[in-house]
C-alpha cells in the first residue's frame, strides 16, 4: 500500500509504502519495536517481526521520496537519526565491523537462492 504526504513547509511529497508482513520471513506479526524516525514531519514506525526478531520501518519512501530521504545531507547531519557526532563518511573500524555484522545477520537470514 502507498501513500504520498506533502510537507508544506518544504513542498515535498513523500510517497511510501506501509508494510503488514516481515520483509524477511513473511511473516504478519509485527510488534511496536519502540522507536519512530521522524524525516520532515513523516513519521516511520519500528516493529519487530514475533516470529524472527527483525526489526525494520513499518512505513517506508519509495521511488523518488528514498532518494531524496537519503541525500548527501543525510550522511552528514542525520547518520543514525542524528545520534551521530560524526558524519558517515568518518566513521571508525568500530562502526564498520559493527555494520559488517549486521550484513553477515542478513545473509544467514536470507533465503535460499
Amino acid at each position: 500500500m502507498s501513500s504520498s504526504h506533502n510537507d508544506h513547509d518544504r513542498g515535498v511529497v513523500l510517497t511510501c509504502r506501509d508494510l503488514s508482513r516481515c520483509l524477511l520471513c513473511d511473516a504478519s506479526e509485527l510488534r511496536p519495536a519502540g522507536f519512530t524516525y521522524v524525516f520532515e514531519n513523516e513519521s516511520f514506525p519500528g516493529v519487530r517481526c514475533a516470529r524472527c526478531g527483525f526489526c525494520f520501518l513499518s512505513r517506508q519512501p519509495v521511488g523518488d521520496s528514498l532518494a531524496h530521504l537519503y541525500a548527501a545531507d543525510y550522511f552528514d547531519s542525520d547518520y543514525h537519526c542524528g545520534h551521530e557526532e560524526q558524519s558517515y563518511f568518518s566513521c571508525d573500524e568500530g562502526q564498520t565491523a559493527s555494520a559488517d555484522v549486521l550484513l553477515d545477520w542478513f545473509e544467514s537470514a536470507r533465503a535460499p537462492g
